[in-house]
């Protein structure tokens, strides 16, 4: 598998902490195909065995196993238990293989998301502009349609008038002037309307697109923020270490393994405002 190498900015700024992930990653992926060509060949082995030693005692007539039975029933079951020794092994092979993967790929797939959250922030827009855009010109539409309305239905009342008024036996029919553009404006109407409620719909969907590309920005955050933090820990564990040593040998506290830090509040909301800002770098 080809290694996803962080971006410029990232690897400049952790470059020792990403070589030892990449390191790990190439002889998890080594470990991983191993085991999985073990387990498929163990599989193989046991299908087979099943198989085999099914069919002979389907063709078997006696009551009784034969010592061909009993010997292939013996090889089903090694088979079996070391097919299921490979897979148990293979799985804790296989969630150190995909976590390592994660890390060594979490930088590119953040850029990927934050380019993915712009796209789909900047077409939400897009989407909202032309709804009000649709809507304006709807309701532009919608006031020439009463107006032509009104006049045609005036100009059908004068016209049936005057052909009631006519001594003519065939007389010419005056047909309204403004037929013709409110059938046109109507259609326009439609077609707008459609439109409008595409639109609707696509806006719709998007709060929940958008949420899921700020999840998977935050996901790839914490990723990232894990390689950032082991790269840092070297510089301040030892006066972590001096801290509790220290404390041990005073007789205030019983254990040397931990230490629990709590974090400013200022601190809190820096992080979460540089978060908020990479989002959108």
């Amino acid at each position: 598998m080809k290694l996803n190498p962080f971006a410029k900015k990232q690897k400049n700024a952790n470059p020792t902490r990403y070589d030892e992930l990449c390191a790990q990653f190439v002889e998890s992926e080594a470990r991983f195909n191993a085991s999985k060509a073990s387990l498929d060949k163990a599989e193989a082995d046991y299908t087979e065995k099943y198989k085999e030693f099914h069919t002979l005692q389907a063709k078997s007539q006696s009551t009784f196993w034969s010592v061909q039975e009993q010997t292939l029933h013996r090889e089903m079951n090694r088979a079996q238990h070391h097919h299921e020794e490979c897979a148990r092994a293979h799985r804790a092979i296989e969630q150190e293989f995909h976590t390592l993967r994660s890390r060594v790929e979490a930088p590119n797939r953040l850029s990927q998301s934050k380019a993915k959250f712009a796209q789909l922030e900047k077409h939400d827009s897009d989407l909202r502009n032309e709804l009000a855009k649709a809507k304006t010109r709807q309701n532009q539409l919608q006031t020439r349609a009463d107006h032509l309305a009104q006049e045609v239905e005036n100009d059908q009342r004068q016209a049936a008038q005057a052909l009631i008024d006519s001594d003519d036996d065939a007389p010419e029919i005056a047909l309204p002037k403004g037929q013709a553009e409110l059938v046109v404006v109507r259609a326009a109407l439609e077609q707008i309307d459609k439109r409008i409620e595409e639109l609707q719909a696509q806006l719709k969907e998007m709060p929940k697109r958008i949420r899921d590309a700020q999840h998977s920005i935050h996901c790839d955050q914490a990723t990232h923020a894990e390689t950032e933090l082991e790269a840092a820990i070297p510089g301040f564990i030892g006066h972590i270490a001096r801290y509790k040593v220290a404390r041990y040998r005073a007789g205030w506290t019983s254990s040397t393994r931990s230490h629990e830090v709590d974090i400013p509040t200022a601190a809190l909301e820096a992080a979460s405002a540089r978060l908020d800002a990479e989002m959108r770098a």
